[in-house]
């Protein structure tokens, strides 16, 4: 029996049993979700029967659009003409973009996908034709939370989509069906196109000043004349005070966390260790009371390899040695935390080679997590979630490939 006349088999089976709780009331009213609500996901069979149950929605309350990895490609595509008809003829009037974790198409490629056409007759010229926009698309699958928060972006900001429409970012657990909450620009008070612009504002006043503070670190060092020194000093503290006035700060603190370095400015690197007992992950609790993967700043005489064993030995107390890079992150792309300097984190996999926790200054205890159980009190500004479920993807695939922003 072929697959067709399987799905036929069963739906001749289906509709014998002649019960399927679809009152004429329903009927009458089939094409109106009951909760005005439409959901944007993606068509990972894993969430067939989960994601409904998890989201509380029943047959007819609401209409799901599948993509996938839940990916805009234009402005009027495909989802934005299904959102354009779920709004102005059915009534929509709350809009929910749920990605996934553990996402399959983490490690695909333009490059991969290009193979896979041609190995299935796909002629080179019609491969050419998409590459650029194949690139764009793959590159969409390495980070799915931020994939989210992209088209939560691009959702509440599409001239088509009314600003009255609310629009949320959700991530959902494939195994469990539990939901994150992503914080986008649409959750703020004012919504859609005035939201995205606000944030987008803040951040490019955020990254002129970082900028201007760099070239005037630069110009105090490098520079000769006393003259021109004065002015990089000028404008060294006009940077220090469009800070302060940002971040809401005493010009005091600004300028000892902003200003407080000489030569040619350079990101601050972060190394974080993944430590696996079976399917767990290994996270210390910090005196602050939170949970993060072991690591801190990569101290001036420590290569990144020796100061992730570094970290792990003073948090942890464990002996470790490295077995891959599993990715290098720009913190400005993944983590909650605005730093007045750029932060590179570096992620590697790590395997025991033996030693004990005990007591420090930094962390009072140690624990395993299965990804089901990761804490919601993490340190988000060290690791994110999402930063987290990537280790544990990298952890079962053993080719695994390095990420790198």
């Amino acid at each position: 029996m072929d697959r067709l006349e399987e799905i036929l088999a069963a739906n001749k089976a289906f509709v014998a049993h002649g019960k399927h709780d679809y009152t004429e009331e329903d009927i009458a009213a089939s094409k109106l979700p009951k909760k005005k609500m439409a959901v944007f996901t993606c068509m990972d069979t894993r969430l067939t029967e989960i994601l409904e149950p998890a989201m509380g929605i029943q047959r007819g309350d609401a209409k799901i659009i599948r993509t996938v990895g839940n990916y805009l490609t234009g402005e009027f595509d495909a989802v934005i003409r299904s959102l354009m008809v779920a709004i102005y003829e059915l009534g929509v009037e709350e809009i929910f973009v749920v990605g996934h974790y553990e996402c399959g198409m983490a490690k695909t490629t333009a490059d991969s996908l290009a193979a896979a056409m041609r190995a299935h007759g796909v002629s080179e010229g019609a491969i050419a034709k998409i590459h650029g926009e194949l690139e764009t698309w793959a590159n969409a699958f390495r980070d799915p939370v931020e994939n989210v928060k992209d088209a939560v972006a691009k959702i509440a900001g599409n001239p088509y989509i009314p600003k009255n429409v609310k629009v949320h970012g959700l991530m959902i657990h494939p195994r469990t069906g539990k939901l994150d909450v992503i914080p986008t620009a649409a959750d703020k008070p004012v919504s859609g196109e005035a939201a995205g612009q606000e944030l987008s504002s803040k951040q490019q006043w955020l990254d002129w000043t970082v900028k201007i503070q760099s070239l005037a670190q630069a110009g105090l060092h490098y520079g000769r004349d006393r003259f021109d020194l004065e002015r990089y000093q000028e404008l060294r503290d006009i940077a220090a005070a469009m800070m302060a006035a940002q971040a809401d700060l005493p010009l005091a603190k600004v300028k000892d966390l902003f200003c407080n370095e000489t030569g040619y400015q350079t990101p601050k690197i972060d190394t974080r260790a993944a430590i696996f007992q079976e399917d767990k992950i290994l996270l210390v609790h910090e005196s602050t009371g939170k949970w993060s993967l072991p690591g801190g700043w990569c101290d001036v005489d420590q290569s990144v390899a020796d100061n992730t064993i570094k970290e792990v030995k003073e948090e942890a107390g464990l002996d470790v040695a490295i077995t891959r890079v599993i990715a290098i992150d720009d913190w400005r792309r993944h983590n909650r935390c605005n730093n007045p300097y750029g932060i590179i984190k570096i992620f590697s996999l790590c395997k025991v080679l033996g030693g004990s926790f005990h007591s420090n200054i930094e962390t009072t205890e140690t624990a395993y997590f299965s990804e089901q159980e990761l804490s919601q009190n993490i340190a988000l500004e060290k690791n994110s979630l999402d930063q987290i479920h990537r280790c544990f993807v990298a952890h079962r695939t053993p080719d695994w490939k390095t990420t790198m922003d």
